[in-house]
């Protein structure tokens, strides 16, 4: 996980303890104690953008419908 903000990694504001982590932890199962229905909130802006192609306020802007078709088809694990 990414603990701390850096220059090339961002942290969103709602995210317990400012953690954010990568698909890759995600991937290799480094991820507990989340609520994994809305594991992609755990994402930095980077990753997020990165493996969705597009940004957050994009995302919130789809139907419900359309996010868990996003959702599932990155979801790999």
């Amino acid at each position: 996980p990414v603990d701390s903000p850096s220059s090339d990694v961002d942290t969103k504001s709602n995210i317990p303890g400012g953690t954010c982590y990568t698909m890759e932890d995600f991937k290799q199962g480094k991820v507990s104690n989340i609520d994994m229905t809305d594991w992609e909130q755990f994402l930095s802006n980077f990753e997020f953008e990165k493996h969705f192609g597009m940004t957050r306020d994009a995302f919130d802007k789809l139907p419900k419908w359309k996010k868990l078709n996003v959702k599932r088809q990155l979801r790999t694990w």
